[in-house]
């Protein structure tokens, strides 16, 4: 019987038939998961979830600390980079709109003179139609293929 520290790190099991020459491998759940983690996790992985809204809570449990780092870095890079778009996107919405203070709420003719001066005049149009616009941030932040880099220890 294996302690509980020892069930943790373990593997899982290999079990062999001699007279066919045949040996299967029984990999446990935990083990699994965590080869998952380790081996499909890019920032454009990490960016996918952040823009899908999954939490990530998972992807750091029971992982090397360098491992954990690089989301972490990777996860607050995005969500800055991320929130500065979306402040300039707002920011240039109110821009245009403030030039229509005190009249009725301008026409989509009337709007689009304004909005075309600013190089996210896309975004600007969804907020018009009053329809989200982080889509298009996310696919402005779509980032490189890293990986994490460290070695670990066996």
């Amino acid at each position: 019987m294996l302690a509980k520290t020892e069930l943790e790190n373990f593997e899982g099991f290999v079990i062999h038939w001699p007279e066919e020459h045949l040996r299967l491998k029984v990999k446990l759940e935990e083990y699994l998961r965590l080869h998952k983690v380790l081996t499909g996790v890019s920032a454009r992985t990490i960016w996918q979830a952040l823009k899908n809204g999954d939490n990530l809570d998972m992807w750091i449990e029971n992982v090397p600390d360098e491992f954990a780092e690089f989301i972490k870095r990777t996860v607050a890079d995005l969500t800055a980079k991320f929130a500065a778009r979306d402040l300039e996107v707002r920011e240039a919405f109110e821009s245009v709109m403030e030039n229509f203070e005190g009249f009725a709420y301008p026409d989509r003719k009337q709007f689009a003179m304004e909005a075309v001066k600013y190089e996210c005049r896309d975004m600007l149009f969804l907020m018009f139609d009053e329809r989200d616009h982080s889509d298009r941030i996310w696919r402005e932040i779509y980032p490189d293929a890293d990986s994490p880099t460290f070695k670990l220890e066996v």
